[in-house]
């Protein structure tokens, strides 16, 4: 009965104070609402970043491109050959776990003309491998071939923006002539549109850059006709294994290396590494949310303290009744540890309802550009963290209730 007594006792204190148990429970739901919405920022933030990368190629993807040689060989620079063909025939004929190479030739602010209009973007020279190493897709014609490469064809796969830019709405683009720094070319097929949630906001779409604004070509076509034979920019090579990621890493490293004359004027970049690296981003921007969360807790918890402690000093007088008729140290405790709980527990509940709200919110704005995601995980830590602010800064102010003698206390005005 006692037990009951004091819960009840607790639950009517908070409500014949209800400004200032509102004012308490509001930091509470504040600390609450931040560390959700917090992580759901930074869940949708790398849910993107993790999309582009597998967007990008994946983990299966190895790309070798140029890099500064120690200072030990850069006298002896000059003597690598740089990024050749001939790379890539040592790759393709002795490798054990090459299942697709492409080279790659980049054409920066390439000039693009189709009767008055000009655009300007990325002409990439490739071979047909890189459809399948970079996950391209096309929504209309047909890929590069190899005999486009072999025969050096005039023909281009434009990108969904580079066509939107070129051709009017209704405009039949396949078969159209476009001529790209003077060169007239074939259009022969549009890639499809690539975005995340947001598919006309291609400023902050990730992908565009990489696969929307952009246009591709034989890379024989672009060689010879465009730029002159130059050292490749990019060799991307797609793995039968990314269990064997590592050994692949080393054999192309030896391979291209012994094709250089020993010069390390290039470096392999995997998406292992990327991934890597973001996995370390994503701990540090959580430990920075869950801190900022907290913070706020705690400043909750004060609050939490400071009214119990307020409260005690207008109840002096009522603990030394309640003890005059009985009650037991243990039931003044418990009135008060149950009503810091209850604040803190309803400032917990109403922050998750508060922060998935918001979050739900955001979702459905279409200028947003990171969607944030509700986590499961941040909803049960910020509860739980809010239970134990409220037990915490609970104990003392119900241990110096409990430990008023009721002489005293009956003395007290």
């Amino acid at each position: 009965m006692n037990f009951l007594s004091g819960l009840l006792n607790g639950l009517n204190e908070i409500w014949s104070h209800k400004m200032r148990s509102f004012l308490t429970l509001t930091c509470i739901l504040l600390g609450v609402a931040s560390v959700v919405l917090t992580v759901g920022f930074i869940n949708g933030l790398f849910a993107n970043w993790n999309q582009w990368l597998a967007e990008s190629g994946g983990l299966e993807k190895i790309a070798i491109i140029d890099a500064t040689p120690p200072e030990e060989q850069r006298r002896i620079q000059s003597r690598s050959p740089g990024k050749t063909r001939n790379d890539l025939e040592i790759i393709r004929e002795n490798s054990r776990y090459a299942n697709a190479i492409s080279p790659e030739l980049d054409l920066e602010e390439a000039r693009l003309q189709r009767g008055s209009v000009t655009y300007r973007t990325r002409i990439q020279g490739c071979e047909p491998a890189i459809f399948q190493i970079n996950r391209l897709e096309v929504a209309q014609g047909r890929k590069l071939t190899d005999l486009d490469g072999v025969g050096m064809a005039n023909v281009v796969v434009l990108g969904s923006t580079v066509a939107r830019k070129l051709f009017k709405p209704g405009e039949e683009p396949l078969g159209a002539v476009v001529r790209i720094n003077g060169l007239p070319c074939e259009v022969v097929g549009i890639l499809r549109h690539y975005a995340f949630d947001q598919e006309d906001l291609d400023e902050w779409n990730p992908l565009e850059g990489l696969k929307n604004n952009v246009a591709f070509m034989p890379l024989s076509t672009l060689q010879w006709k465009l730029l002159g034979h130059r050292p490749l920019t990019w060799l991307n090579v797609q793995v039968n294994d990314v269990g064997r990621l590592r050994e692949a890493v080393d054999e192309l490293q030896n391979m291209v290396r012994a094709s250089h004359r020993g010069i390390a004027d290039f470096r392999v970049q995997t998406a292992e590494d990327e991934l890597q690296s973001l996995d370390e981003m994503r701990g540090n921007f959580m430990l920075i949310g869950m801190i900022v969360g907290g913070v706020t807790l705690v400043i909750g918890g004060i609050s939490i303290m400071n009214l119990m402690l307020a409260s005690i000093s207008e109840r002096v007088r009522e603990i030394g009744i309640r003890k005059a008729l009985g009650a037991w140290d243990e039931d003044v405790f418990l009135q008060f540890m149950t009503e810091s709980v209850t604040l803190s527990l309803a400032g917990g509940s109403l922050g998750v309802v508060a922060g998935c709200g918001v979050i739900q919110l955001l979702r459905v704005l279409p200028e947003l550009s990171v969607v944030p995601e509700i986590s499961i995980s941040a909803v049960i830590v910020g509860f739980v963290f809010s239970v134990v602010i409220g037990i915490v800064s609970g104990i003392y102010p119900a241990l110096v209730a409990a430990r008023l003698d009721p002489i005293d206390a009956l003395r007290f005005e």
